[in-house]
């Protein structure tokens, strides 16, 4: 079971990363993002466990930035899942596979957090 949740996840990256010469840009890597195809997305995270249909958008960039199965993948296709996480959760939102994140203030907060922890990691 873990090997298939491991190929799917790599399929679903390689499928984001399709198209992309080592030169191309960040802006080319959030265009395919952008427009990925919201069936082959949804049935990436789902069977992948990274999300079901009550996560939030949140739940699911955490998932993809600290899931072992992510972290397993060959570089660069790990690297492109943790680095673009935020970008394919907001594409999971807009094709409705996850939910809005709640807007309370703590919950601001811990997102606030893991986004200024995240940014230090990257740069």
């Amino acid at each position: 079971m873990k090997k298939l949740r491991l190929a799917t996840i790599a399929a679903a990256t390689v499928a984001l990363t399709a198209g992309l010469t080592p030169s191309a840009s960040a802006q080319d890597f959030n265009q395919i993002i952008d427009t990925f195809d919201c069936g082959l997305l949804g049935a990436a995270i789902y069977n992948t466990g990274l999300a079901h249909e009550n996560s939030t958008r949140a739940e699911l960039a955490a998932n993809l930035r600290n899931s072992t199965a992510v972290s397993q993948l060959d570089f660069p296709l790990n690297v492109a899942a943790v680095s673009y996480s935020e970008r394919i959760a907001n594409r999971a939102l807009t094709c409705g596979l996850v939910k809005e994140d709640p807007q309370d203030f703590l919950t601001q907060l811990q997102q606030f957090s893991s986004n200024l922890s995240s940014s230090f990691m990257t740069a």
